[in-house]
């Protein structure tokens, strides 16, 4: 008998359009800790700098993403991705971006992590769209493979991943939790 893989992601929903998404990331074994926290603070380990470096470089590698807050706990990473609109005038079915600058709409509050501005030539992004699966593919392909190389070769991560399509309202609620996440350890 085959086993049939559960769907986890919600049918008929395109994750590659202009959206919000909540992420939360874990690794095969929790043999392989990524930080530890004292006193609230994170303290990256080998393995937790290659992730959070790899997390960094998927947003150089995807200008039509935008990093958010995240946070790499011992055993887990949550992370928010923002997924761009492809132009100025290219909103998402429930209006979010209608009539604001892109850049503006999607920078997060003062003091917060930002990724790269969105190119100045977005509406002639001639670039193919990943969604959200195969951008976390390529987060946990290239981390991995620097895991690996950095000694540790029975390093994987779980097979998928937890996602929340963010609601207007939600956004600020999930950048708080990002931020208390190391409190509550």
């Amino acid at each position: 008998m085959i086993h049939e893989r559960k769907i986890i992601r919600l049918q008929d929903f395109d994750y590659s359009r202009p959206k919000d998404y909540f992420v939360t990331i874990e690794p095969d074994n929790k043999k392989y800790l990524f930080s530890k926290i004292i006193d609230g603070e994170i303290i990256l380990n080998k393995t937790g700098r290659i992730i959070d470096e790899q997390w960094k470089w998927l947003f150089d590698q995807y200008p039509y993403i935008k990093i958010d807050e995240y946070v790499i706990m011992p055993d887990h990473i949550h992370g928010i991705i923002r997924i761009l609109p492809k132009s100025y005038d290219d909103c998402a079915d429930d209006g979010a971006y209608i009539g604001k600058n892109v850049r503006e709409a999607l920078e997060p509050p003062s003091g917060q992590r930002a990724g790269l501005d969105p190119p100045v030539h977005l509406g002639h992004n001639h670039q193919n769209r990943l969604d959200l699966s195969h951008i976390i593919g390529a987060f946990k392909t290239t981390s991995s493979k620097k895991i690996h190389f950095a000694g540790y070769s029975d390093f994987k991560w779980k097979r998928s991943f937890n996602d929340r399509i963010l609601r207007d309202n939600e956004l600020g609620m999930k950048r708080e939790y990002i931020r208390n996440n190391p409190l509550k350890k």
